[in-house]
């Protein structure tokens, strides 16, 4: 069956097989593997819910096409999509959402205080797996460290994510370049991420690309301005609470951190930002969409 994750998923859709396989219209679903069992199941009669594929990762050609009803998160990633489309294939577009009222603005003093993190720095938080590969955080650590030599070591950089293969280079890395201006933190508990986006002054993304990138819309809600590259699928998620940088580039970031030690450009970015995700991708603005798109594919009114 595969690696451990497509055991563990094909596991998991065979238990769940046996809850839904009856009882329900439809199954929407982020996971590939998932999807691909229902799909299956559902075409040969032994399945009753569509399957609607919430497209999150970067799947080929030839895995998307098995899908009746695709779900893109952004617009750009349907246009793409478009010339590989089966012309019998539903095709939305309605991205992630998330929790406006979990994630919101806070003062960030006391959550400071409870982390032990200085009160007197710039701090600039990145929520991703720490490795080099996709998240590029060794070009983090090097831009960073650059940018803060040349602003006098104003700010302090917070690394919070998954342990990978790499982490442990990373970390070591990390210390050798920044010292006490690095802090990682790994394998943080769902629950407390949220006080370390109210802790921060500034969120950045060193990956150059994502399939929508769901901690750019949680840091916008916690009132962060985010540094991340200049792409339109970095556009269409981040809108104006962004400072866009070409980061495939040395210096692109480095060149752009230091602007942010302006507290009246984070603010006026910060609310730009709130503002967008309150727009586009609240519950608010998200959930009717959804469920437009159950009654268009069950054919039945909600």
């Amino acid at each position: 069956m595969g690696s451990p994750y497509e055991v563990e998923q094909t596991s998991f859709a065979l238990g769940l097989w046996r809850r839904i396989h009856r009882s329900h219209d439809l199954l929407h679903v982020q996971d590939p593997v998932i999807a691909r069992f229902f799909e299956a199941a559902h075409r040969a009669g032994l399945s009753r819910p569509k399957v609607i594929l919430a497209h999150g990762t970067s799947e080929a050609p030839s895995t998307l096409r098995a899908f009746s009803t695709l779900q893109h998160l952004i617009p750009e990633a349907a246009d793409e999509w478009e010339a590989h489309r089966p012309s019998k294939q539903a095709s939305f577009v309605i991205p992630n959402l998330i929790d406006v009222t979990r994630f919101h603005p806070a003062a960030s003093c006391s959550v400071r205080a409870r982390l032990g993190l200085p009160q007197d720095k710039l701090i600039v938080l990145c929520c991703a797996a720490i490795r080099r590969r996709h998240k590029r955080i060794d070009y983090l650590l090097n831009e960073f460290a650059a940018a803060n030599t040349a602003v006098g070591g104003q700010m302090m950089l917070i690394i919070a994510g998954a342990q990978e293969e790499d982490t442990a280079d990373l970390i070591q890395m990390g210390h050798t370049l920044l010292g006490d201006a690095v802090r990682f933190m790994v394998n943080v508990p769902r629950a407390e991420v949220k006080d370390l986006y109210q802790a921060a002054d500034v969120f950045v993304l060193p990956s150059l690309q994502e399939m929508f990138g769901i901690v750019l819309l949680e840091a916008m809600s916690s009132g962060l301005p985010v540094v991340c590259h200049d792409s339109p699928s970095f556009r269409a998620v981040v809108g104006d609470g962004g400072v866009y940088s070409d980061l495939s580039k040395d210096g692109g970031l480095q060149a752009s951190l230091p602007m942010l030690l302006d507290a009246a450009r984070r603010r006026n970015l910060a609310m730009r930002g709130r503002d967008h995700v309150q727009a586009c991708f609240s519950e608010a603005a998200v959930v009717p969409q959804v469920l437009s798109m159950y009654e268009t594919v069950s054919g039945k009114a909600i």
